[in-house]
């Protein structure tokens, strides 16, 4: 096991506490994911967004790369979902948790989890066929940093695909998620970034409709479901309602779903 310094061991503790946070098992139940998902029209249900969300990031992979990483793997439910849809793969997730990892172990089995900090990643240059992080890169300490890891373990040709999210204010989600260093990148300043860190073929779609606000809709949508009911009381349908209009109208800049290539030659285009 790597050990962390303390600024990791904190943010892990504190991000357990979050995702094992009983309100947030009302949202996600026993899915083992924890992201906002990509909700195109049909879709009913947070486990289904979620999935959705890998399958779309994964559209642009062929069915045939041998080794895949999914980088802040969470609880499994990501990689579990890389393991369905890239049966024939070999898919090991990565986390600095390891008590998401012992969920991760249960969630997902027959993928490999290790605890690996997303930017020092602890494998030879030229590994992986892909690289896959769903809804993590803005926590890392930093975005450029692992950009660089990732396109390092790559193999030529390799595929790098992620979604996340540029702020522009962190107070919602708590300004402990997100170091300072990403918290303020532009949509502009993205496709740079990946260049600077070795990659070609970029793009970058902005899926904020389809993920971000729709996801904050579902909530909005559930909690009058909830006060409707009598379900909950009107000081804490208050405070939810404010919380999640908060969350969708003032929270984002841009939800994005980015894909990129290390170039066959190891010159970016």
């Amino acid at each position: 096991m790597l050990e962390m310094p303390d600024l990791l061991t904190d943010f892990s503790r504190n991000y357990d506490a979050l995702m094992f946070d009983p309100r947030n098992h009302d949202i996600y139940g026993d899915s083992n994911f924890f992201n906002v998902g990509f909700w195109p029209p049909g879709t009913n249900d947070q486990r289904a967004a979620c999935h959705n969300l890998v399958a779309r990031l994964l559209d642009t992979v062929p069915h045939d790369v041998a080794r895949l990483l999914d980088v802040g793997c969470g609880c499994g439910g990501s990689t579990a979902a890389a393991k369905q849809l890239r049966p024939a793969t070999d898919v090991i997730g990565i986390n600095i948790s390891e008590r998401q990892l012992r969920q991760c172990r249960t969630a997902a089995p027959g993928c490999n989890f290790v605890h690996m900090n997303a930017t020092g990643l602890a494998y030879p240059s030229d590994t992986f066929d892909c690289v896959l992080s769903a809804e993590a890169v803005f926590h890392f300490q930093t975005r450029a940093a692992f950009l660089e890891e990732a396109c390092r373990v790559l193999k030529p040709g390799g595929h790098l695909v992620l979604s996340d999210i540029l702020f522009r204010d962190t107070r919602w989600v708590g300004d402990w998620v997100v170091p300072r260093e990403n918290a303020t990148a532009a949509p502009d300043d993205y496709p740079v970034l990946l260049r600077e860190a070795g990659f070609q073929s970029v793009v970058l779609a902005n899926e904020t409709a389809r993920c971000w606000t729709a996801f904050c809709r579902a909530r909005l949508a559930a909690i009058r479901a909830q006060w409707e009911a009598g379900q909950i009381d009107r000081s804490t349908f208050d405070a939810q309602l404010g919380y999640f209009v908060n969350l969708m109208e003032r929270s984002v800049e841009q939800y994005v779903l980015v894909s990129a290539r290390k170039p066959v030659s190891g010159l970016a285009a």
